[in-house]
């Protein structure tokens, strides 16, 4: 597994994680929800190494973190940052190859280009591969990551670990549910470990196994993903009442949030609302 436990991260003075205690199991799909500033972003960050916690413990397999050499963990954690920037004008099939360094160490084979063209594939971007990244949309870029991920973690029978920040944000609705199910499939088809920052309970709802439920930089549960059906933790959660449809062939209720007139003149209200 990769784990948290009792993990903080301080800035300056101010804590943004308190205690976190999380893990991410093979198999299984974690969606981590809560409002804006609720500390998902850097629960990841700790997850991926990219931040080191002020005190208590990541591991990744029941090592330490920090006891991984890069190439080793990137061969097992692959992670789809909420922002990517690249101003190199690469062909599309040289940015998702950048996912195989940690295998091939600079001499891509054949079967490294393979993999790569299998996930263009995968993220409904076949017929990509000699376009320029710079000459792409946002969410166009934003698969390209998907598929760069996705080769950086195959080919490999260890335990892996996909990690996504907010992958959806720049996704129109159909691509939300492609790389949705995609996570899906690596969890359940090929036993990867999956954790997943979203805004939209509903997706969360349709996708996860499992939810964590943060605010204030803190867990307020973490369980299965029917824990969304209970109102008064979504409410506690983003501050804004909620409602619940059910909906013929499918398993959760939808999710919907009715604010009141007076969150309707609090912007971060207004906010929080947009993302359910």
């Amino acid at each position: 597994m990769l784990t948290l436990k009792d993990v903080s991260v301080r800035f300056g003075r101010r804590e943004v994680l308190r205690q976190v205690t999380l893990d991410v199991r093979q198999g299984s799909v974690l969606a981590i929800v809560g409002e804006n500033g609720a500390g998902k972003s850097t629960a990841l960050r700790v997850l991926a190494g990219e931040l080191t916690p002020t005190s208590g413990d990541a591991s990744l397999d029941g090592l330490p973190l920090r006891r991984w050499s890069a190439a080793e963990a990137a061969r097992r954690r692959a992670v789809v940052p909420q922002h990517a920037h690249l101003t190199f004008s690469f062909q599309v099939l040289d940015v998702v190859l950048l996912g195989r360094f940690a295998h091939h160490r600079g001499r891509p084979g054949p079967d490294d280009e393979r993999y790569a063209r299998s996930a263009l594939r995968q993220v409904g971007l076949h017929g990509f591969e000699e376009r320029r990244y710079t000459q792409l949309s946002g969410g166009e870029r934003q698969r390209v990551h998907v598929a760069r991920t996705l080769a950086q973690l195959s080919g490999s029978s260890s335990p892996r670990y996909w990690l996504l920040d907010e992958p959806t944000a720049s996704l129109d609705i159909a691509h939300r549910h492609t790389v949705l199910r995609l996570a899906g499939r690596l969890a359940h088809d090929d036993a990867v470990g999956v954790a997943v920052v979203l805004h939209d309970l509903n997706l969360a709802a349709r996708y996860a196994d499992r939810v964590a439920v943060m605010k204030d930089g803190k867990i307020l549960q973490t369980g299965p993903v029917e824990l969304l059906t209970d109102a008064s933790l979504v409410e506690t959660a983003f501050g804004v009442p909620v409602r619940y449809a059910s909906v013929p062939g499918r398993a959760l209720p939808l999710m919907f949030a009715e604010p009141s007139s007076a969150a309707d003149s609090n912007p971060v209200n207004q906010e929080t609302t947009n993302d359910l």
